[in-house]
């Protein structure tokens, strides 16, 4: 750490080389869009460079990094839809044409649209409930890990990991009765 807040390049890239893939993955569930996520990762970095020297050591290096990240995306979201909102995009969203409505063969397969389901289901959990289960199921993180990144107790993660695999189950029930 001292060596990159003095200005040691090479100890930044490694800090960048050793982060960055975990990084764009976690920004890839968020946003799900690669360029976007690549774009993410970039920024986040920016962040982090002109941030470290306000690294206190009160939490693990990674977890301030996840949670810089976290909400960098939060905020990419927030921004994403409310740049949605007002296009015309929406407006041609609550009035689709008839060509819009055709089914493309593709998603015909049960796979993909299977797949297509669970990432809206989890996309439309409750924030907190989502970056749980994103940083347990997807990113492999401990329940202590997850607790530290979301400012919060292990009983919370557990409720909140609880709930989400509750609401899950309720709109995969709702999706197999259709």
């Amino acid at each position: 750490m001292e060596k990159i807040t003095g200005g040691d390049h090479q100890a930044f890239r490694q800090l960048y080389e050793h982060y960055a893939p975990a990084i764009y993955r976690l920004c890839l569930r968020f946003l799900d869009n690669q360029s976007e996520a690549e774009d993410a990762v970039q920024d986040i970095f920016v962040k982090i460079h002109h941030s470290l020297s306000g690294f206190k050591g009160h939490s693990k290096l990674a977890t301030w990094i996840y949670r810089i990240s976290v909400n960098h995306c939060l905020n990419l979201k927030r921004k994403r839809r409310l740049a949605y909102f007002m296009s015309l995009e929406f407006l041609d969203a609550l009035n689709p044409s008839p060509a819009d409505s055709a089914p493309d063969p593709q998603q015909a397969l049960e796979k993909d649209e299977s797949e297509k389901f669970v990432r809206q289901a989890i996309q439309k959990l409750p924030k907190r409930q989502r970056l749980a289960l994103l940083l347990s199921r997807y990113e492999g993180k401990s329940y202590q890990e997850i607790a530290e990144v979301m400012s919060c107790s292990v009983p919370a993660v557990e409720s909140c990991l609880h709930h989400a695999k509750k609401n899950l189950a309720a709109a995969l029930k709702k999706y197999l009765e259709k």
